[in-house]
């Protein structure tokens, strides 16, 4: 910034120059100086500060996810809640960096209230990748009420997506549901995809298939899934 500020007022103090040298009024040139200057100043002014602003935030979210305290996660939480979504989505994902139990209930709050799809969508998405067993039985309710009604189909598929990582065989009755109810080819995929994922068997869906041969799909899913998921459960209790 400093130096193209100086080649600036080089090329200023060039045209004075020649001011002075044609018309020979030293009021002129400093008129016109000042003219010159002040879009140059006023240019300076704008963008890097509110810039830095910003990369000092990032980095302190980043810190306060090394810290593992209940204050760090609430201020963390905070940013979450961010007007500028850009801003709450690296909050989401410093929470998840944290290793402090109330980072989980920060993110399922996200997903639970936050009013923006977008946000909402990355707290799933990031439960979804979290190691199964450090998901609590409330963010696995907090991502089958996303599965089941969130708003915003985005969210809805994600957080299908999410279960089939994270979730359980007793989650594929609820994905049974979402696949067989939802408009959404691609809330539809996702969901089968998380069945077949935590069965281990493929029933050939194909979202870009004619809709007779995603129908027949479909149908083998909602006949043969449930009742592989219950013989499995049947076969290993306790298991997810």
């Amino acid at each position: 910034m400093a130096r193209s500020r100086r080649r600036a007022f080089s090329l200023v103090e060039l045209l004075v120059v020649i001011v002075r040298d044609r018309v020979g009024g030293l009021r002129v040139c400093l008129v016109g100086m000042a003219l010159l200057a002040l879009p140059l100043a006023a240019g300076c002014d704008k963008g890097p500060p509110a810039t830095n602003e910003k990369g000092m935030q990032v980095r302190r979210i980043q810190e306060l996810a090394e810290e593992d305290t209940p204050e760090a996660v609430r201020q963390i939480a905070a940013v979450a809640a961010d007007v500028d979504p850009d801003m709450a989505r690296k909050a989401v994902w410093a929470l998840a960096r944290s290793r402090h139990p109330e980072s989980r209930e920060a993110l399922a709050g996200v997903v639970a209230r936050d009013a923006r799809p977008p946000v909402r969508r990355e707290a799933v998405s990031v439960l979804g990748q979290l190691p199964r067993e450090q998901v609590r039985p409330e963010e696995l309710t907090v991502l089958r009420r996303a599965a089941r009604s969130d708003p915003d189909a985005s969210v809805r598929g994600a957080a299908a997506a999410a279960l089939g990582v994270v979730g359980g065989l007793e989650d594929v009755r609820l994905l049974v549901e979402v696949a067989a109810k939802t408009k959404d080819l691609v809330v539809q995929a996702r969901a089968v995809r998380a069945i077949e994922d935590l069965i281990d068997v493929r029933f050939r869906y194909d979202a870009k298939a004619p809709p007779e041969e995603r129908a027949k799909a479909l149908a083998r899913v909602e006949a043969l899934a449930p009742a592989i998921a219950e013989k499995y459960m049947k076969r290993h209790p306790g298991k997810r």
